[in-house]
């Protein structure tokens, strides 16, 4: 198997080393504990060994917006076009326009898997049925606006509950490893009853 996770910083695992903090205590700006950035706190490094993949590539990146993604992933496809065991997961945040859902779904991949990661967005066929995962962390399903998500207060409310569950750290609000591991059994789970 052909593992390729593309996204931003929850699904590259920044600071996924991190264990639960209060809320007055500073991070360090080291988003990684290797210089390869294959922490195996991160859950996309969780995941790779869960399948046994003996493939894997990285594309997601802190800040990274999804049409970056999109067009490293089409890069990428490009080379490896002649394999047939190519399994993607590919961590959304807010589209930043109306066709790039169908942009992505375009693409000539047999198992791609979508999930969002800090809002919900409607998806047919998504992981855990649209839901996003700050939503399943924090346990709160109200909307957040996409638009203008990173200045909404429904965001800041369920990060909060995130973090006193434990689930990501008030500094940089990135998972913890807790939520890292958590998180990779949810997708696992999600993915090999569902899928394969």
């Amino acid at each position: 198997m052909y593992l390729i996770t593309c996204g931003a910083s929850w699904v590259n695992g920044d600071y996924s080393w991190v264990e639960e903090v209060s809320e007055d205590q500073k991070l360090p700006k080291t988003p990684f504990l290797t210089p390869d950035h294959t922490d195996s706190t991160a859950y996309r490094m969780i995941l790779k060994n869960l399948f046994s993949c003996d493939t894997y590539t990285n594309l997601s990146y802190g800040g990274s917006p999804n049409q970056v993604q999109i067009d490293l992933l089409k890069e990428l496809l490009q080379k490896y076009r002649d394999r047939n065991d190519i399994v993607v997961l590919f961590g959304l945040l807010p589209f930043e326009h109306e066709n790039q859902l169908e942009e992505i779904l375009s693409l000539d991949i047999k198992q791609l898997f979508l999930l969002n990661t800090i809002c919900h967005q409607p998806i047919p066929n998504a992981l855990f049925g649209s839901k996003d995962l700050l939503s399943i962390m924090s346990k709160d399903n109200t909307q957040i606006t996409l638009k203008d998500w990173e200045h909404c207060e429904n965001y800041y409310r369920k990060i909060y509950k995130a973090f006193k569950l434990g689930l990501v750290n008030l500094y940089n609000h990135h998972m913890t490893k807790k939520a890292n591991v958590m998180t990779a059994h949810l997708i696992f789970n999600e993915i090999k009853s569902r899928f394969i």
